[in-house]
């Protein structure tokens, strides 16, 4: 039932893409793979199944080993305004110990140990940005580690305090209070390090609905309240 009311809402929000935090992690990953079988662009590129299929036969003959498989997508490229836009997500330290659920053998992957991944997308597209639940410290390490990210966006971070190492911003997206904030590109200013808006919208349902987001978020909770009850 979480998986559905999960996967409604993110269809109805119409995302580009998700990150996990410790907060979705909680669950088990299990949940959040059928989440995204449903559709939902949800992005962890450094969690993985073991591959123990049988390798190919120039593979085996020439000494390469079979690649594991990562579970979720690990990158989504979008075009703006003649930009390509590419987002990776990752699950952090923290996200990766809250998983409760054992039951399946992942394999994770440092997102330092990640370089390919993160160079191919800085080299192909105008603009990268990195999801994930980085503390300070983390989100420092990974902007001086690469360079050629352009923006960390972490569900850990101060949204109502974006700062930047050497070309990389860092932007969070805890908010204080009942709002929620969203990060508006701005395509037209991308030569420069802070080519980004930080808009907050306000959740309070007695304010004026004049946006879809308070409509959506009521929504979704009638719904997981007509699950509830029909159980």
């Amino acid at each position: 039932m979480k998986a559905i009311t999960f996967t409604d809402f993110y269809r109805a929000m119409d995302y580009d893409a998700i990150g996990l935090s410790s907060r979705e992690t909680a669950f088990g990953l299990e949940m959040w793979r059928t989440v995204a079988e449903s559709g939902a662009p949800i992005l962890a590129a450094n969690v993985f199944l073991p591959n123990t299929g049988k390798r190919p036969f120039f593979s085996r003959l020439f000494g390469g080993k079979p690649k594991d498989r990562p579970i979720f997508r690990q990158c989504v490229i979008r075009e703006d305004h003649g930009q390509k836009l590419a987002v990776i997500g990752f699950l952090s330290p923290s996200a990766w110990a809250a998983m409760k659920d054992t039951s399946v053998a992942y394999i994770y992957k440092s997102p330092f140990e990640m370089d390919r991944l993160i160079q191919q997308s800085a080299k192909t597209c105008d603009h990268l940005t990195v999801v994930g639940e980085f503390n300070q410290q983390e989100a420092d390490s990974l902007a001086r580690t690469f360079p050629v990210i352009d923006m960390i966006v972490s569900s850990a971070l101060r949204s109502d305090q974006p700062s930047t190492v050497g070309r990389t911003v860092l932007v969070g997206t805890i908010a204080r209070g009942n709002n929620a904030n969203f990060i508006d590109l701005l395509p037209m200013s991308s030569d420069t390090a802070a080519s980004f808006a930080d808009v907050r919208q306000m959740l309070d349902g007695s304010i004026p609905e004049d946006t879809t987001i308070v409509n959506l978020l009521a929504g979704a909770k009638k719904r997981e309240a007509g699950v509830l009850q029909n159980r």
